[in-house]
């Protein structure tokens, strides 16, 4: 199965003969990616008719209060991923494929959940995230193709971040 930017354990390994040791580091990489599927940025929501996907495409804090921790070993706390997901749908709006190229998709929909946002709605809070934020891209015939191949079963934001 696919993970990161690899189609199995064997390319993985590969790839990163340079570590010391590539076994553990690929073997680590698909479980971060299992987890990051399991909480997060995985594929939820799909319309055939008109090739757009939706799901979570960054969860700060589970439901449980818990932060998730994404596939490179970091955390955003929630006012971060807002602001951040403000500047996202401002600035881009788009998605490439697997962070290179030009766009392969368009943003139809974005969401942040926050509690405050789902008490002023008078909604309840039982199975999504306490904050997350939610997308649905419109895609072109070629990363639709790949969607459907199993090549793209989660989202992935591209962006920069400076660390405390």
């Amino acid at each position: 199965m696919p993970f990161g930017e690899y189609p199995d354990m064997a390319a993985c390994i590969k790839a990163n003969s340079d570590k010391n040791d590539p076994q553990a580091f690929c073997a680590s990489l698909e479980q971060a990616t299992q987890k990051a599927l399991a909480a997060d940025r995985a594929v939820v929501k799909v319309d055939e008719e008109h090739r757009t996907v939706f799901g979570w495409a960054s969860v700060a804090i589970l439901k449980n209060d818990e932060p998730v921790v994404d596939l490179q070993g970091d955390t955003i706390d929630g006012p971060t991923l807002e602001q951040a997901a403000y500047e996202y749908v401002r600035r881009y709006r788009v998605v490439n494929d697997m962070h290179r190229g030009g766009a392969v998709g368009d943003l139809v929909e974005c969401f942040v959940v926050t509690p405050e946002k789902l008490a002023k709605m008078g909604l309840k809070n039982d199975t999504a995230p306490a904050v997350g934020m939610w997308v649905g891209y419109k895609l072109d015939e070629t990363e639709w193709a790949a969607f459907k191949r199993g090549e793209r079963p989660m989202f992935s934001i591209e962006g920069e971040a400076q660390h405390a």
